[in-house]
This record gives structure tokens, C-alpha cells and sequence, in this order.
């Protein structure tokens, strides 16, 4: 039995052992990454980041709403980039309940008309009368009162579940972010050199926000064919480009998955379990 001060015993049988050769690389590449490897600092921001992030603040500041019950949120802060985010695509969202809701409201017209007439009459054809209670009350003499408010009452009822059921059926939800990974719910890179959005990130502003898209719709105007011809000096001459061509369809932006795929998870081999 070797003694306490004899290490060659724990240091015989405490190497470690690896099943294969892709495994001892694997694990030999993790361990020196975790405790070899030391992270690249950052460098500081240039001049002219510094110069842009001053002019995005301003325009971002200018773009807040004037009248809002939750003015704390929109101060300096880490988290008021994704507050702002997070409220327009609520406000869109709530916008587009209550256009559905109306137009489902409306296309539950006619079922509305037909159950509130069949609900004035009992199934042998007499008008339905309420019950009273109690004796001393005061009956309506107007003919067909009663009639007129269930007719109105059971038609309301159903073109408003009409029109519930379908602004659920037609507006999807775009909060999901189960995996945190959305860059538009997190704090705002400041000072980071990005010249443009890439493809997924792209997508998305274009999925989910209403202002990003007319933004690009007033861009495009630069781009037709009039205006190349009265306005040559500012017009776009860039050739239209489709983000969603030549691509798999789990690696595109949908917000009915609840992810943001990027390079740096590699949610292709993910679903496919590869």
C-alpha cells in the first residue's frame, strides 16, 4: 500500500481514458480552450463608431412616444433598446387582434342573424317569454321586447367568439424566444462594427416590425425605374436581392419555431438530429 507521500500510485490510475481517438481530441480540445486559452480583449471603438452611436441615440431618442405610462423604461438603460422593441411588437400585435377580430366579426354576420332569430322562439314556434320571479314586477306591454333582446343578445355573442376565434386562427405570435437568442430582445451593440444586418436578422426585421418595413418600402421607391429616371442623383441602382433564395428552410427566420438560427448554433444539424 503506497504511503501518502508516494504519488505514483493516484498518478498511475488517475490519467484519463478515452474510448476513441475523436474523443481524446475532443476532449484534449475543451480543456484547452477552458484552461490554456485565454480570451481576446476587445478593442476600443473608433472615432467615427463612437460619432454613429451618438447619432442612432439621438434619432432613437427622438422616435419615443410622448405620452406613455412606463416612461422609467424608455431612460438610459441596457435594457430600453429591447423594452422599445418588445412594446411596438406589442402594439402591432394588438393592432392586428383587433383588425381580424373585426373583419372575423363581420364575416360571422350572417350565422349572428340566424342564431339570434332562432333564439327568439322556442323549438314549437313560441316567442320565448322571461319567467318572473316574483309577481309585483313590472312587465314590458312593448310587443316583441323581449324578442328584440335576445335576437340582439345571442347576436353579439357570436359574431364576438366569430370574431375572437379568427384574429387566434390568422395572427400568429411573434414573441416566442424560448431560447434567447433574438438581438433585437437584447440590449443594443453600441460601438460594434457591423455595416449591415445579415440574412437572418433581416428577416426578422421584416416579419415582425412595421416600421422597419416601410423604412424598406421607401427605400425600394428609390429603386424603380421612375425614379431612377426624374431622380438619377438619389436614386438606388442596387439590384433586388432575396434573402429567402438558395437556403434551408430550418436555417430562414420564422417566428412559429420560437428561435433565431445563426452560424454560431447551427440549428440545421440541431433538428435533424445529426
Amino acid at each position: 500500500m503506497p504511503s501518502q507521500y508516494d504519488n505514483t500510485y493516484h498518478f498511475e490510475y488517475s490519467k484519463p481514458t478515452y474510448d476513441t481517438v475523436e474523443d481524446k481530441i475532443k476532449f484534449q480540445t475543451i480543456r484547452e480552450a477552458d484552461e490554456v486559452l485565454e480570451l481576446k480583449t476587445s478593442r476600443e471603438p473608433t472615432r467615427e463608431e463612437e460619432i454613429q452611436y451618438l447619432d442612432w441615440l439621438e434619432s432613437e431618442f427622438a422616435s419615443d412616444p410622448w405620452i406613455t405610462h412606463r416612461f422609467r423604461k424608455y431612460t438610459a438603460s441596457p435594457k430600453r433598446w429591447a423594452w422599445k422593441n418588445a412594446m411596438e411588437q406589442k402594439r402591432d400585435y394588438q393592432s392586428q387582434m383587433f383588425t381580424n377580430y373585426i373583419f372575423g366579426f363581420l364575416l360571422t354576420w350572417p350565422l349572428g342573424v340566424y342564431v339570434g332569430r332562432s333564439m327568439q322562439t322556442r323549438g314549437t314556434g313560441v316567442p320565448s317569454v322571461p319567467l318572473q320571479k316574483y309577481l309585483h314586477d313590472f312587465y314590458n306591454l312593448d310587443p316583441s321586447h323581449y324578442s328584440r333582446k335576445l335576437f340582439r343578445r345571442y347576436f353579439f355573442i357570436t359574431c364576438s367568439l366569430g370574431g375572437v376565434f379568427f384574429a387566434y386562427a390568422t395572427v400568429e405570435n411573434r414573441y416566442k424566444n424560448p431560447w434567447y437568442s433574438r438581438p433585437d430582445l437584447k440590449p443594443f451593440p453600441a460601438m460594434v462594427a457591423k455595416d449591415h444586418l445579415d440574412r437572418n436578422e433581416k428577416q426578422m426585421y421584416e416579419t415582425n416590425y412595421r416600421s422597419y418595413h416601410q423604412e424598406e418600402a421607401k427605400m425600394q421607391r428609390k429603386n424603380s425605374t421612375w425614379y431612377r429616371l426624374l431622380f438619377p442623383n438619389d436614386a438606388l441602382f442596387d439590384a433586388k436581392k432575396n434573402t429567402y433564395h438558395g437556403t434551408h428552410k430550418e436555417n430562414n427566420y420564422n417566428p412559429a419555431n420560437g428561435y433565431y438560427s445563426n452560424p454560431g448554433n447551427v440549428h440545421y444539424r440541431h433538428h435533424l438530429n445529426e
